[in-house]
């Protein structure tokens, strides 16, 4: 169990609340940088409900896949926590740290540290007995979205294979892709990119 339960006013190093705040895009096309933003703003408000008095906020900003475990955010988080100078450990979900159960590994040293994690999209809070079950239910949750996701496209993707001849889903460089295209056969080459 974390050195700081739900009401605990003090932080460790007697003077200034130390929160770390994580926030991950994937950096996929239609995501924007201004989502990190959005994470962070979330993580401070956490912070405020939760720490009386004045708040540091180191952040671990990323773009990267969530499920690649040699994100080098990774073991900066591990690191920051092994340092015991955390008070508190944010993050919107899980899915923002990382994908699958290297997120339950990491909210063990947390709280083996004595770092609080909260995870309020997960309704995770490393304070309840039952922290423990939420984050292996959130884990497990974030996977099975992934591999859903996955599946639906393949399938997706191997209907219009079958049924057009291709499954055409952004044209390349150097190809126009005219509105409505379905196959290959209907694209043509870009006489600027010649």
């Amino acid at each position: 169990m974390s050195d700081h339960s739900p009401g605990n006013s003090q932080p460790r190093n007697g003077d200034t609340f130390v929160v770390g705040i994580v926030a991950r895009i994937s950096g996929c096309a239609n995501q924007k940088e201004i989502s990190l933003d959005d994470q962070v703003d979330h993580g401070e408000d956490v912070a405020v409900e939760n720490c009386d008095g004045p708040i540091e906020y180191p952040v671990i900003a990323t773009t990267g896949k969530g499920e690649w475990l040699d994100r080098p955010e990774l073991a900066k988080i591990e690191e920051m926590l092994r340092t015991r100078e955390l008070d508190l450990l944010v993050a919107e979900d899980l899915g923002r740290w990382v994908r699958g159960t290297e997120a339950a590994r990491l909210c063990g040293i947390a709280v083996d540290h004595g770092t609080r994690v909260i995870v309020p999209n997960d309704d995770i809070d490393t304070a309840r007995e039952t922290w423990e079950e939420d984050v292996i239910s959130a884990c497990r949750d974030h996977v099975s979205h992934n591999a859903h996701t996955s599946r639906r496209i393949k399938h997706k993707l191997m209907n219009r294979f079958i049924k057009y001849g291709g499954a055409t889903p952004r044209e390349i460089y150097g190809f126009i892709k005219p509105p409505g295209a379905k196959t290959y056969d209907e694209w043509s080459k870009d006489p600027a990119a010649g």
